[in-house]
C-alpha cells in the first residue's frame, strides 16, 4: 500500500501511539513485513525534506516507530534497524531538531551493544584486518557500521560510561574495514 502525501502528512501529525495505531490499521491483510520498511523509508524522506521545519520531529518519530516495527516484522535486522534509527535521530538533531522523545544515550548504547566483537579483540585485529578470514572482517565491518551514526551523536551522549565506550570505538573506527 502506498500512502499519498496528504495521508502521510496527517499520519505525521499524530502522537506516537496514534502513528502506530494508524499504520497497523492500514497494514495489508497479507503478511508484508516490507510494508513497515516502506513506511520507515517514506518517513525518512519526509524528515530529509523537512529539515529545519517544525514538523521534522514528527517525521523523525514516525521513521523510528516504523523502523522498530520493520525489525519486529523481519523486514530489517536488529543491526540495520539500530543503524537506521541512529541515523534518523542524528539527521533530525543536525537539522536543528530537539532531542525531545529520543534518548540519545539509549540509541548509542544499543548500537554499541550490538557490536559482536569485543573491543580488545577488534583493536588487536584492526591493523591487519586484510589478512583475516571473511567472518572476522565482517564482524569488524559491522562494528564500523554501527559506530558511524553514533559518531554524529557523540556530542549529545550524557552517560559517561556510554561516552567512554563510544570514544574508544571512534578512535579505532578509522582502522576498521
Amino acid at each position: 500500500m502506498w500512502i499519498g502525501d496528504e495521508s502521510f502528512q496527517e499520519l505525521a501529525e499524530l502522537d506516537p501511539a496514534g502513528m502506530r495505531e494508524w499504520i497497523r490499521r492500514h497494514e495489508p491483510e497479507e503478511e508484508s513485513s516490507y510494508y513497515w520498511w516502506g513506511i520507515a523509508s517514506r518517513a525518512q524522506l519526509g524528515l530529509y525534506e523537512s529539515r529545519g521545519a517544525s514538523y521534522g520531529a514528527a517525521f523523525a518519530q514516525l521513521a523510528v516507530i516504523a523502523t522498530e516495527e520493520a525489525a519486529e516484522h523481519g523486514a530489517l535486522s536488529e543491526h540495520d534497524a539500530a543503524i537506521g534509527i541512529a541515523y534518523v535521530i542524528a539527521v533530525h538533531l543536525a537539522g536543528g531538531g530537539e532531542a525531545g522523545p529520543f534518548d540519545v544515550d539509549a540509541v548509542v548504547g544499543r548500537c554499541l551493544d550490538l557490536i559482536e566483537v569485543p573491543f580488545a579483540v577488534a583493536a588487536a585485529r584492526a591493523p591487519h584486518w586484510r589478512e583475516l578470514p571473511m567472518p572476522e572482517i565482517r564482524a569488524l565491518r559491522s562494528a564500523r557500521n554501527l559506530t558511524g551514526p553514533c559518531d554524529m551523536l557523540a556530542d549529545r551522549v550524557s552517560d559517561p560510561e556510554i561516552a567512554e565506550r563510544l570514544a574508544r570505538w571512534l578512535r579505532l573506527r578509522a582502522d576498521l574495514p
